[in-house]
């Protein structure tokens, strides 16, 4: 188990009701991040958890959202001081389960949003204070009831350990008001709109992907309001060199865990083929491609050149691969002749060129539902979405889908039944329709800026991960979580044509790119 970078921010207070009667309310707001991992902790040889938390508080109390004048439907920007990154370090067994060596640790936050009225600061900073020390009280009093068995608290758990910390608060708040202050501010004492617990294992960030989780609690407390967040593992590789000589984006496809196969098209216009396995590269395989429409001698003389490459295999496009089994890699690209070509290897050998015929006018995409079926998408003349499947025994026609693509599509399936489709607009926006397993859904428009044709990986059912050249030329992803789609976030590099992305596995994803230099890149979450 790796050691996770990870960030936790605190981004919004919306105020459906601010219910302070006449007038504004002037929230203020604690919170302290915490986390439990192998910095400070271990498992004992009973499997007990035995160790320490880390907390790290915030600063202020009174007017520390800056805005002290809140009012229904208003939205509070929390300042970025409320956020918290740093690593969670894989937590050691001092006993090994077999091949297991370290449990992945947990971090979250406790927050409390209050409103002020008239109690004094200095009684609130006291209360501040023993808000911070309760919680690390409190979570080392709950880390020895943790095992290898119970690696996260129970929901029981956290409600007993913020009562805790809310007894701790008041305590301190009336001891530094006493009786007279209560007196002089008529009762009138700052209120707590609610507290809550944010915690998450290292399984559960990686689980849900490079875009995260967010943070959602809503109190109807004093008032009716909703405090949101967002944590995400900061895991992006940096970008990895791998060679070749490259004249179009590449294509990725995994047929195992662990296992990587990388597709382009090279100077000669031949595919070539990468492959990562046993924790290394291979060189580059020449795959040539597929044949060149016959010419005839008087044709031949017409055009009058000596140039070898002009009749022999040639891609006229970059590749497209899937894989749908162990040791199975079916491949395909438009040809010099604009017909869809296909090629595959079998576990034991790569069989021929198979001409599929249509009139494509980009390079084409392909995913699979199942064993042994693939469906195949291309742009046609006419700019719209051609789809040609094959069902494991016979291919089917060509099929207009429609839309107005200024780029290749991208495919992926994460289920049987289930295609996704991907495509520039004419607004260089990115397009999505899908199949979902009786009828083609119309064109959903997801924005962006694009460069090209799309890439698409999915980590696990439902969810998918897309990515793009943007205009700046960098790697640019969008996440759909299996409920909503994320924002686009920025993953830097220079890219020179369209990525290309697949995923081995639920924590992990694979993008590939043209670099400056013409070079394979690489970059990874996970």
């Amino acid at each position: 188990m790796d050691k996770l970078n990870f960030i936790i921010q605190l981004q919004n207070i919306h105020c459906f009701d601010e219910g302070d009667g006449i007038g504004n309310a002037e929230p203020f707001l604690w919170a302290v991040f915490f986390k439990i991992d192998g910095d400070t902790a271990f498992i004992d040889d009973n499997y007990i958890l035995q160790g320490t938390a880390q907390t790290f508080g915030t600063q202020g109390d009174h007017g520390n959202l800056n805005n002290t004048n809140v009012n229904a439907g208003d939205d509070v920007a929390v300042p970025t001081q409320f956020g918290y990154g740093d690593t969670l370090t894989p937590i050691p067994l001092m006993r090994p389960i077999g091949d297991i060596t370290t449990f992945g640790g947990v971090v979250g936050c406790v927050v409390i949003l209050l409103e002020q009225d008239d109690t004094s600061d200095a009684a609130v900073a006291s209360g501040h204070t023993e808000f911070d020390i309760a919680i690390l009280a409190a979570l080392n009093q709950l880390i020895p009831t943790l095992n290898a068995s119970h690696q996260s608290p129970t929901d029981a758990e956290i409600v007993q350990l913020t009562s805790k910390v809310s007894a701790a608060v008041i305590s301190a708040i009336a001891r530094d008001t006493g009786v007279l202050g209560w007196i002089y501010a008529g009762g009138n004492m700052d209120d707590e709109i609610g507290s809550a617990v944010f915690n998450y294992s290292q399984d559960e960030l990686l689980s849900a992907g490079p875009s995260g989780i967010q943070l959602v609690q809503r109190w109807r407390s004093e008032g009716d309001w909703l405090i949101t967040g967002h944590i995400q593992v900061n895991n992006w590789s940096v970008w990895e060199d791998l060679g070749g000589i490259l004249t179009s984006g590449p294509a990725a496809a995994s047929w195992q865990e662990g296992r990587l196969d990388c597709f382009v098209r090279g100077t000669n216009n031949h595919m070539f083929h990468k492959w990562f396995s046993d924790s290394a590269w291979s060189g580059w395989e020449d795959l040539g491609g597929p044949p060149a429409p016959p010419v005839n001698a008087l044709r031949r003389s017409l055009v009058n050149t000596t140039d070898p490459t002009l009749y022999s295999q040639q891609l006229a496009s970059a590749p497209a691969v899937v894989s749908w089994g162990p040791n199975r890699i079916d491949c395909f690209a438009r040809g010099v002749d604009q017909h869809l070509w296909h090629r595959w290897w079998d576990g034991v050998s790569w069989k021929g060129w198979q001409d599929l015929g249509g009139t494509i006018t980009s390079a084409p995409a392909v995913a699979s539902q199942r064993d042994g079926a693939l469906d195949c998408f291309a742009r046609g003349s006419n700019n719209q979405l051609l789809h040609r499947s094959f069902d494991g025994s016979v291919w089917s026609g060509w099929e207009d889908l429609g839309g107005s693509l200024t780029s290749g599509p991208a495919a992926i399936s994460w289920a049987s039944g289930r295609l996704d489709c991907f495509v520039r607009g004419t607004n260089s926006h990115m397009f999505h329709k899908w199949w979902d397993g009786s009828a083609w859904s119309g064109w959903e428009d997801l924005g962006g800026g694009l460069v090209g044709a799309p890439a698409v990986a999915s980590r696990k059912a439902n969810t998918l991960d897309c990515f793009v050249r943007g205009l700046n030329n960098h790697l640019f992803h969008k996440e759909f979580d299996g409920s909503i789609w994320r924002e686009w976030e920025d993953l830097g590099g220079v890219l020179v044509d369209s990525p290309g992305a697949v995923s081995w596995g639920a924590n992990r994803v694979d993008c590939f790119a043209e670099g400056t230099n013409d070079h394979l890149f690489h970059k990874w979450w996970g």
